[in-house]
């Protein structure tokens, strides 16, 4: 059996990292009186769910059905949820495979929470060409050359259109 850290999960980390945020600010927009008592039920309702359907987050069945899915993407927001319960109820925040969520403004522990700077897609572009050129390298292929681009033949515009003129002539009788 492979067993993982939680942190080294990627996929469930870095839907941890866009889940918690959303359901937090759903829970801090509530009146204060309503926010504990959802916080309280949403802490009540992870717990119970991790403790009996955990194990769908941990193993992952390369053939799920669609009953089986529902309950994972259940049990992952229901655990979203009581993560964001976790950070209103307990001041100095929480900390779960290495992301940190707290209420305070400034706080150097939350940065690997917080989204990080947009890549572009020159950025992107560049690193799959050099993962590209490692792999061919690996592989012992030659580099890869793009084909030459033949230019296509000039669209034909179509023939100019001559003004129509109307000329009214006089009746002869």
């Amino acid at each position: 059996m492979n067993v993982t850290r939680l942190a080294d999960d990627t996929t469930l980390v870095e839907s941890l990292r866009l889940a918690v945020p959303l359901h937090l600010a759903d829970l801090l927009a509530r009146p204060a009186a309503d926010r504990d008592v959802t916080a309280r039920w949403w802490a009540a309702d992870a717990a119970r769910a991790v403790g009996e359907r955990g194990d769908l987050l941990q193993f992952v069945d390369a053939n799920r059905n669609g009953a089986k899915r529902t309950r994972v993407a259940n049990t992952f927001d229901q655990m979203a949820r009581g993560l964001a319960a976790l950070v209103v109820m307990h001041e100095p925040g929480v900390d779960v495979a290495g992301l940190h969520w707290c209420l305070r403004d400034k706080c150097d522990r939350c940065r690997p929470a917080r989204p990080q700077p947009a890549v572009t897609l020159a950025d992107i572009n560049a690193q799959l060409e050099a993962l590209d050129d490692d792999y061919r390298r690996l592989a012992g292929l030659p580099p890869y050359t793009p084909p030459p681009v033949e230019p296509s033949p000039p669209t034909p515009l179509p023939a100019p259109r001559r003004p129509v003129t109307v000329v009214n002539l006089p009746e002869v009788a």
